[in-house]
């Protein structure tokens, strides 16, 4: 099997198959997207494009982190996670995010609202125009207005 790999920080490593099927492995625990990454409540990895295209299915008190160093597009990483899970104030992230090396990005109300205003807007949106209106929102702090 021919895998390409990416490091995360030096404790994590993260892998895509030529089946596109990814998995990040940190402290011995390997995380499949799509999958529950580990035990309770909004533990769920995914990308950004299947987190846009199931934005009603995520659950509105989630937030999602992400690698920030890294270049957002549809095929990102994301954690879907309580923000309220936190360990350690001083830090201020779910121990999960921090394993990984993920930063937070936005609570999932907001992700939402933006899926839900393109839908208003343009009914038969694709994940695309979706994904364009989400970029929108993270540079202008505004939705985006299709004229």
């Amino acid at each position: 099997m021919n895998l390409r790999c990416s490091f995360f920080r030096s404790r994590s490593i993260a892998c895509l198959d030529p089946c596109k099927k990814i998995s990040i492995q940190t402290k011995g625990a390997v995380w499949k997207i799509g999958e529950a990454a580990g035990e309770g409540h909004g533990k769920n990895m995914m990308t950004l494009r299947k987190a846009l295209d199931q934005f009603e299915d995520l659950t509105w008190s989630d937030a999602i982190f992400i690698d920030r160093r890294q270049p957002i597009n549809m095929d990102t990483v994301c954690l879907i996670h309580d923000p309220d899970d936190v360990e350690d104030e001083k830090v201020d992230l779910p121990d999960v995010a921090i394993e990984l090396g993920f930063d937070y990005l936005m609570d999932v109300q907001s992700l939402q609202s933006i899926c839900l205003n393109m839908r208003e807007q343009m009914p038969d949106a694709k994940v695309e125009d979706i994904f364009r209106a989400f970029l929108f929102y993270l540079k202008n702090d505004a939705f985006i207005v299709i004229q």
